[in-house]
C-alpha cells in the first residue's frame, strides 16, 4: 500500500515493538510472526536493545501487519497520528506563547496573539479534553500581558465544548435566553464567552422543545416565567442540570402548539 512507507517512518521502536507482539499473538508464535515478516527472530529480539530501526524492517513489519491485521494496525497508527498531532500543536502554541511573552512592540504582540487564536479554533478538536487546563492557563496570562500594552484583544470563544463544560453553560445560557430577551445571540455569546452557533443551537432546540409539547401562546409566557424561576435557584449548574433537565424542558400544554416562537 502507497501510505505504509509513509506511516512507518513514523514508527519509533516502542511502536515496532507493541505491532510485531500483535502480529506474534496472532500468528501464534515469535518465529511465525518473524518468518511472516522476513525477519530472523534474533532482529525481533534486538528490537528491545537498539535505539532506531531501518526503515525497511518498518516497511516489512507494516505491509504484513496490513495484510493479517488491517483493523488494529489502522487503529494504532490512528492513535499514534493524532496523539502526535496533539503534542506538535501544543510545542506550536507554547513556542508561540513564549514569542508572546517575551514581545515588547505591541504591534507584534497584536499580530503574535490573533495568530494564536487562529490556530488554537482552527485545530480546537486536538486540544478540547486532552490540554483545556494548559490553553486556560496560556489565556489568562495572554490577557494580561494584551492588558499591560492597552491592547483589545479577546480570545474568540471554541465552537466545541466538552460534556461536563455543556453541563454547566446550558442552563446559563437558557436563563440568558429567556430572561433577556433584549439580548442578540451574538451579545449572549461575548457575555458568556461561548460561541455563537452554541447559543443559536440552544435556542432552537428549546424552540422546538416548547413547540413540540404543544404550549398555547397564552401558556407560553408562564412556562418561560417558570424556567427562568428554576434557573435562577440553581446554584451547582453540573448537579442541578443533570437531576432536572427532563423537569425544565418537560412543558406541558394542550392544543394545537405554537406557530411561532421568535420571541424567545
Amino acid at each position: 500500500m502507497e501510505f505504509v512507507a509513509e506511516y512507518a517512518s513514523l514508527l519509533n521502536p516502542n511502536d515496532v515493538i507493541k505491532l510485531f507482539n500483535l502480529l506474534e499473538k496472532a500468528l501464534g508464535s515469535r518465529a511465525a510472526a518473524a518468518d511472516a515478516c522476513d525477519l530472523t527472530r534474533k532482529t525481533a529480539y534486538d528490537w528491545k536493545i537498539v535505539k532506531d530501526l531501518k526503515l525497511d524492517t518498518k516497511i516489512k513489519l507494516l505491509n504484513v501487519l496490513m495484510e493479517k491485521l488491517p483493523d488494529e494496525t489502522l487503529d494504532y497508527l490512528t492513535y499514534k497520528s493524532v496523539s502526535s498531532a496533539s503534542d506538535i500543536l501544543m510545542a506550536y502554541l507554547s513556542a508561540m506563547y513564549e514569542s508572546i511573552i517575551d514581545e515588547t512592540q505591541p504591534e507584534s504582540i497584536i499580530k503574535k496573539l490573533e495568530l494564536f487564536d487562529e490556530k488554537r479554533i482552527q485545530y480546537n478538536g486536538l486540544i478540547t479534553g486532552k490540554f483545556d487546563s494548559e490553553i486556560s492557563d496560556k489565556l489568562f496570562h495572554l490577557k494580561h500581558k494584551a492588558k499591560q500594552f492597552h491592547l483589545n484583544w479577546i480570545p474568540k470563544p471554541s465552537s466545541m465544548i466538552t460534556v461536563e463544560q455543556a453541563c454547566i453553560l446550558m442552563p446559563l445560557i437558557i436563563k440568558e435566553i429567556i430572561s433577556r430577551k433584549d439580548l442578540t445571540d451574538k451579545k449572549i455569546s461575548e457575555e458568556l464567552r461561548v460561541s455563537e452557533d452554541l447559543v443559536k443551537t440552544i435556542r432552537y432546540s428549546l424552540q422546538q422543545t416548547l413547540s413540540l409539547y404543544g404550549i398555547l401562546p397564552s401558556d407560553f409566557r408562564k412556562q418561560l416565567d417558570d424556567l427562568n424561576k428554576a434557573l435562577t435557584s440553581i446554584t451547582n449548574p453540573p448537579i442541578s442540570f443533570r437531576q432536572g433537565s427532563s423537569r425544565m424542558i418537560a412543558a406541558t400544554g394542550t392544543g394545537a402548539g405554537i406557530e411561532k416562537v421568535n420571541e424567545i
